[in-house]
């Protein structure tokens, strides 16, 4: 049975892969019928001519096709395309900055929540431009310290203040395990001091184990 114009059908019912919905569309200048996905036929640019008739009314100049100039369909900026891609059915004329757009963050293929560790421990997370904390990103990363520590001021944190760590531990981003330091000479003094006292921490638990050793030795002693 022939299909009807502008009858829709999923692609398993006509025998294509995927789960997208499909038009029957005639080609106002052959009038040759085909399934066509329903979402190309809604687009701005959409002609309704199959692959052939575009090719037919394409125009060549010592045997190569001259660029048509066409409008960025996010934008509205213009641009030279090759008529050879612009005859293709799932071609969406898109300028470089908007196919760029499309293409990084959530939107990416690649994406696998925005979260992230480094070999230096740190966690990094990724934050849209529309966030509040966007200036302290860098390539639209920031450490995730750093944010944290933002989100509880409630404002971007400054070059030059630390966020350190209480534990020690670098991917340890509890708000109750950081603290703000005004700056980098201030970060150096505590971590010395911290290191300083952790030292001493080690020494007098060894010392104690030494000493309680002893007295076992002497009581030991002292029995026989």
């Amino acid at each position: 049975m022939c299909p009807i114009e502008g009858e829709v059908k999923r692609a398993k019912e006509i025998g294509y892969c995927g789960r997208a919905l499909h038009i029957w569309v005639i080609c106002p200048g052959c009038k040759r019928g085909r399934w066509v996905v329903l979402g190309y036929t809604r687009q701005a640019e959409y002609t309704g001519l199959c692959s052939h008739c575009k090719a037919k009314i394409t125009q060549y100049i010592d045997g190569r096709s001259i660029p048509i100039e066409v409008a960025c369909h996010d934008c509205g900026k213009t641009m030279r395309v090759a008529q050879k891609r612009f005859v293709q059915e799932e071609y969406t004329p898109l300028c470089a900055s908007c196919r760029g757009k499309r293409r990084t963050g959530n939107k990416s293929r690649l994406w696998k929540g925005g979260r992230s560790k480094y070999k230096d421990c740190y966690i990094y997370v990724w934050l849209p431009r529309s966030s509040p904390f966007y200036p302290m990103t860098h390539h639209s990363s920031v450490k995730e310290h750093r944010l944290v520590m933002a989100q509880r001021l409630g404002r971007c944190l400054f070059p030059w203040e630390i966020v350190h760590h209480i534990n020690a531990i670098k991917d340890d981003n509890r708000p109750e395990n950081l603290e703000l330091l005004p700056s980098h000479r201030e970060h150096r003094a505590y971590t010395s001091v911290q290191e300083r006292i952790r030292t001493l921490e080690q020494r007098v638990t060894y010392l104690e184990a030494g000493v309680a050793l002893k007295e076992d030795e002497y009581a030991d002693k002292r029995n026989f």
